[in-house]
């Protein structure tokens, strides 16, 4: 009878060790904890949310895959499980938001990019230059695509370059355009801009200036010291001064730049300085016409500052 009842507590004993042994190995199919589940969504550029961004390679924290964009900017992943954090990653951009937390399934996940390079395109980050400059910060360079941009740009301070493809190749130039339409100077300096301001291989067409908007059809320079170079500046017209560069304080340099077919009222069709000291170096001002005093260049209460070679005045 005692050893019964001690083979009766034996195997009580080892099945009670088995049951235990067996509930931490989960032999008992309680189910995982954490189910898995799915996410997506689209990386996107910031200021064009309806243009994907291919190539952004997407990290999830504690999951060893990764998803990659496609061409329209749309990813996915499966087999998620938990809280994950997700990180877009691709050279050269940021995005915001940084990282986003996820513990379930989920779509419309979308991060916007920005290029965090130095060098801002239009039309493909901005539509516009102007747009551009806006998002522009001290040192960087808008490269502008040929075509022609049907607007009236202000640098605003800025101390960046604007320029074309290639401002040496007359032919880029001539295709890379900025049609102020008529509605103001075209391009315009006038809030104390330095050399740091650059505005390089572009073609400045039909501004108009007047005594409303400051004079200067082509380009309004005020108070203002920035480089002009290498720019067809042609058919723009003001009513009173500098059909084609108004410069009225400031030391701006003036350097290899075609400006003809420019047309003003009074004081030079092609370039008025008034009250200044710009540089004009290698420049070609021809077949400029109207105006009282100087088709080519008028000087009144300034002077040029000396540097060879001088620019090419032809009259028209």
């Amino acid at each position: 009878m005692a050893q019964e009842s001690r083979t009766g507590f034996l195997v009580i004993m080892i099945v009670t060790l088995s049951v235990f042994a067996c509930s931490l190995s989960g032999c008992f199919g309680r189910g995982d904890p954490s189910p898995k589940y799915s996410v997506s969504g689209k990386v996107v550029y910031f200021n064009n949310p309806a243009k994907g961004i291919p190539g952004v390679t997407l990290h999830f924290s504690g999951h060893s895959g990764v998803a990659t964009t496609y061409y329209d900017g749309d990813w996915s992943m499966d087999g998620l499980q938990g809280e994950v954090i997700i990180t877009p990653a691709l050279e050269g951009w940021v995005f915001e938001p940084r990282v986003l937390k996820v513990s379930s399934a989920a779509s419309n996940l979308n991060f916007r990019g920005t290029r965090s390079g130095n060098e801002i395109l239009v039309p493909e980050d901005y539509s516009t230059i102007q747009s551009a400059i806006d998002a522009a910060h001290d040192g960087d360079t808008v490269l502008v695509a040929q075509g022609t941009y049907r607007e009236n740009i202000d640098f605003r301070s800025k101390e960046i370059t604007v320029r074309s493809a290639n401002p040496l190749d007359p032919a880029v130039v001539a295709q890379t355009v900025i049609d102020g339409g008529y509605d103001g100077p075209t391009v315009v300096f006038r809030s104390g801009e330095t050399p740091a301001s650059v505005l390089e291989g572009l073609t400045i067409t039909n501004g108009y200036g007047s005594s409303v908007n400051g004079h200067g059809g082509g380009i309004s320079i005020y108070g203002s010291s920035p480089v002009i170079r290498h720019n067809s500046i042609t058919g723009n017209t003001s009513v009173s001064e500098g059909g084609g560069i108004h410069i009225r304080g400031g030391s701006p340099i003036i350097e290899n730049n075609v400006v003809s077919y420019n047309e003003c009222g009074k004081y030079g069709a092609g370039v008025c300085v008034h009250s200044a000291s710009p540089s004009l170096v290698s420049n070609r001002i021809e077949a400029n016409s109207g105006g009282n005093y100087g088709g080519g260049v008028c000087v009144y209460g300034g002077a040029l500052i000396g540097k060879k070679p001088q620019s090419e005045i032809m009259m028209p």
